[in-house]
């Protein structure tokens, strides 16, 4: 009748299976040491002397465990393992710390939910089995950062990172573009495949890569300032997107197009917002000038000295349609300038030399939307 060090030892019973009923010597089992055990039946019974031999091994230590196992969400795992005491010794697995069945099988902790979860491992040597030592396994929760990203950065602009992900919280934030650090992720310019990695307290990280590719400017074209005849249709000239918005909207007839018309009694400045294939955007402000028309306006003077300010002399046309010619003489009747373009003016010099300070006789034919010619003539001061 074996039984371990310190495990609870038998009571002896006072009557045999057999209904006889005696003593025992000594009266009860010592856990501490084995020893033999003498029943001696009572008076008049006629039953023989019998002995009990009890044998009393050694206790089994504890194994030695590793507590806590900690792991990261989603981290690969392995099994669980323990140190036996003596070679030979077989290691028993459980899942309650008294109680319930063992396995000889290490088990492998799921990574899969947070929290903690405890084991408890015992061994013994085919005869003792040892008290249950805890193993505590906990698993913290990942960072979530989301799925990787693409985005594109125009051309002359740059592109925040710090708004794709939320990283509020985390202990430590690092982004990095080809191994290297970026210092300002909120305005990127260079396109390549950006790496953010961020982590808990816990060391539990996540990572993401954002893949930034550089796309075509969009280039806003209002048009040049112009001058356009009191409330008669004047058509806006846009350019520079394959997406259109004017503002404001509520003077066009057509706000979302390239050309949308404007029926104008003041001077008045547009907007115009383009957006290109490729998502980029652009601005643009025209001036347009509300003058009486059709007609044919020419300034009386002129300071071609390169600041900037009424720089080249024009004649200003207003709903006309088609220019004959704008002719520029000296005071000498040379011809020093003729063009037969709208809006081309001249800029002071003649042959490549800047005139002096003087009178000079303009001549102006061009024709008007009806139809109508306008010839006209006059002088012009030439101001230095």
């Amino acid at each position: 009748n074996p039984i371990c060090t310190g495990a609870s030892a038998p009571t002896l019973p006072a009557t045999s299976t057999n209904g006889i009923t005696g003593t025992w010597s000594p009266a009860t089992v010592s856990n501490t040491a084995s020893g033999t055990y003498t029943f001696t039946p009572a008076a008049g019974q006629c039953a023989a002397v019998t002995t009990l031999v009890v044998t009393v091994n050694a206790a089994v230590p504890v194994p030695t465990v590793t507590s806590p196992v900690i792991y990261c969400q989603q981290q690969l795992t392995t099994a669980l393992s323990a140190t036996v005491g003596t070679t030979g010794n077989q290691l028993i697995w459980y899942t309650s710390a008294s109680g319930g069945s063992g396995s000889t099988l290490a088990p492998v902790p799921s990574s899969v939910n947070p929290g903690t979860v405890n084991y408890y491992v015992s061994q013994n040597n085919s005869v003792c089995e040892s008290p249950r030592a805890l193993i505590t396994v906990t698993v913290n929760s990942k960072p979530a950062l989301g799925a990787d990203k693409t985005i594109a950065i125009c051309e002359g602009e740059s592109a925040n990172l710090g708004t794709l992900y939320n990283t509020t919280g985390y202990s430590m934030v690092n982004w990095t573009l080809n191994q290297g650090p970026i210092t300002d992720p909120s305005s990127i310019t260079i396109p390549g495949i950006y790496r953010l990695v961020v982590q808990h307290s816990t060391g539990c990280a996540d990572t993401a890569l954002v893949t930034a590719s550089l796309r075509p400017a969009a280039i806003a074209n209002a048009g040049p300032d112009d001058n356009a005849e009191y409330n008669f249709p004047y058509t806006l000239s846009g350019s520079g997107g394959s997406q259109y918005q004017w503002s404001p909207a509520g003077l066009l007839t057509n706000p979302s197009s390239a050309n949308p018309v404007a029926i104008l009694t003041r001077d008045q400045a547009f907007v115009l917002a383009v957006q290109n294939d490729f998502g980029c955007r652009d601005t643009d402000t025209v001036q347009i000038r509300v003058l009486a028309g059709p007609v044919i306006y020419v300034p009386t003077a002129f300071t071609p000295n390169a600041d900037g300010l009424n720089d080249i002399f024009r004649p200003i046309p207003v709903s006309i349609t088609s220019l004959e010619f704008f002719r520029v003489f000296n005071r000498y009747g040379q011809l020093v300038f003729e063009t037969s373009e709208l809006n081309k003016g001249w800029d002071g010099t003649y042959k490549g030399q800047q005139q002096n300070t003087g009178n000079f006789v303009w001549q102006v034919k061009g024709t008007d939307r009806t139809g109508k010619v306008h010839i006209l003539k006059g002088n012009v001061v030439l101001i230095r």
